[in-house]
């Protein structure tokens, strides 16, 4: 178990690894100043597009990176009818170039713009936008982008880009952001000759590729973001377990350095963020807590016992009409051609998924949402393909830039036969091998989740499914 935390609310004491803290007291007194639009743009001291995360009604965590390490000044402001009201300007000092902030007591389900400017308030990073989640008892609809699986190699990852293009509210990344097994196997070796400097070289190259790619840039500019991580943030499932995990947290201290991610609890990497009483997003680490040994046992540990009753009982307070559950890898009950596969999913911890599921599906959870990464396809599924479990449904990201799933690849291929005896269709609503955007529109008014995939090119619309939560046949159309 890693002593690792995320969560949508600021502590009473912090931990300082999550960064500075403001508050703003009255967020319509502004504290004024010129326009930080009016700066010149300076990609030598700012390399790095700033982003947004963690997003409750009235906080958010940012972050930057300015490469000389010198202090800086962290500006935040909304728009106004006739020039930019500025709300923060805190002066922030990085850690070895990174820098956090959370700002708090900003006005709820606003959008935000902010950059990080010089010392000398001479130059600016690029801008960056965010928006505060709505306040309880707001249900408007929420759009949000999704994605996963974005190795190096295949960068540009375009279908980032096509997906900031339709401005979310929200962006998803569900896991193997950037792909460190190389990395890792560096690092472990140097540090063991006492080098922890370039050890950390190894993690911050690959890191700044990600967040530089042209598709990064364009979403993490333009939302605000939840993260969940799956294995090759470190490396891959068949060497993780056995890695030592002061290793392991040193891996693991680069992914919470790079993005607006927050530490608050040890031993806790999971969270949940009302947007309203639209939507919740339950963020899972389906990762660090894992207990291997246990897998085919009746108490399969997948998630730890604390995270699986957090889960539970959240899910029961919740007061949104969608929950969205966020989980790297899939709970879907896949054809049994990926059952070589079978012991790095849910599948493979058979209790547990059995006993989430059959909770849900018991205590008559309303409209749960499964939303996951991992497996290189795009897919709309139903959990399983007959009972009362067909009524819930998870849609797998993306990829953003990887590919490939044999699974996919020969139902894309297949004849009409072929593919119903791989994946068939009352079960699999839609399969694609290759890149896509995922579009996920929550709309409570109307009791709707459409799921939408853009071709990573053009931008056109490859598919678009509409779910109606608990429906147990096959939607039309």
């Amino acid at each position: 178990m890693l002593p690792w935390a995320l969560n949508s609310c600021w502590a009473d004491d912090p931990d300082p690894d999550s960064g500075a803290s403001c508050l703003v007291s009255d967020e319509t007194t502004a504290v004024g100043g010129e326009d930080p639009l009016l700066l010149p743009i300076d990609r030598q001291r700012f390399p790095i597009v700033p982003h947004a995360g963690a997003m409750g009604s009235q906080e958010v965590l940012l972050w930057g990176f300015r490469a000389d390490d010198r202090d800086l000044y962290i500006v935040v402001w909304r728009e106004d009818e006739t020039a930019p009201v500025v709300v923060v300007r805190q002066l922030v000092t990085p850690q070895e170039g990174y820098a956090k902030l959370w700002v708090r007591g900003l006005r709820s389900g606003t959008r935000y713009h902010f950059a990080l400017v010089n010392d000398s308030a001479s130059s600016r990073s690029a801008e960056s936008r965010f928006q505060t989640a709505p306040a309880p008892g707001c249900a408007p609809v929420v759009q949000v982008a999704a994605t996963a699986c974005t190795h190096q190699r295949n960068s540009p990852f375009a279908a980032l880009e096509r997906m900031a293009e339709r401005k979310p509210d929200v962006f998803l990344q569900l896991g193997d952001m950037v792909y460190n097994d190389s990395a890792t196997r560096s690092a472990v070796e140097t540090r063991a000759n006492g080098d922890e400097e370039t050890a950390k070289g190894f993690y911050r190259r690959n890191w700044k590729t990600a967040l530089q790619d042209p598709g990064y840039e364009a979403i993490l500019s333009s939302t605000g973001s939840y993260f969940t991580w799956d294995d090759h943030e470190v490396t891959d499932n068949s060497r993780l377990y056995d890695l030592d995990p002061d290793d392991y947290r040193f891996a693991a201290d680069r992914y919470f350095e790079t993005l607006a991610q927050a530490q608050v609890e040890t031993g806790r990497f999971w969270s949940t963020y009302r947007w309203g009483d639209s939507v919740e997003f339950f963020v899972l680490d389906c990762r660090s807590e894992r207990q291997e040994e246990t897998r085919e046992g009746a108490e399969a540990i997948y998630i730890s016992r604390a995270q699986m009753d957090w889960l539970k009982s959240a899910l029961a307070d919740s007061p949104c009409h969608f929950k969205a559950i966020l989980t790297s890898v899939p709970i879907t009950a896949w054809p049994e051609l990926l059952s070589v596969v079978i012991d790095d999913r849910w599948e493979g911890y058979r209790s547990q998924r059995e006993e989430l599921l059959d909770w849900i599906v018991e205590e008559d959870v309303s409209n749960v949402f499964f939303i996951s990464g991992d497996f290189h396809c795009g897919a709309v599924t139903r959990v399983e393909p007959s009972g009362p479990r067909s009524g819930l449904y998870e849609v797998l990201v993306g990829p953003g830039g990887n590919a490939n799933n044999p699974l996919a690849l020969l139902w894309e291929l297949g004849s009409d036969g072929t593919r119903a005896d791989l994946a068939p269709a009352d079960q699999f609503l839609f399969l694609r091998s290759q890149p896509a955007g995922t579009m996920i529109t929550f709309d409570p008014s109307r009791n709707l989740v459409t799921v939408e995939f853009l071709d990573p090119d053009s931008g056109a619309s490859l598919t678009k499914i509409e779910l109606s939560p608990g429906q147990l046949s096959p939607p039309s159309g």
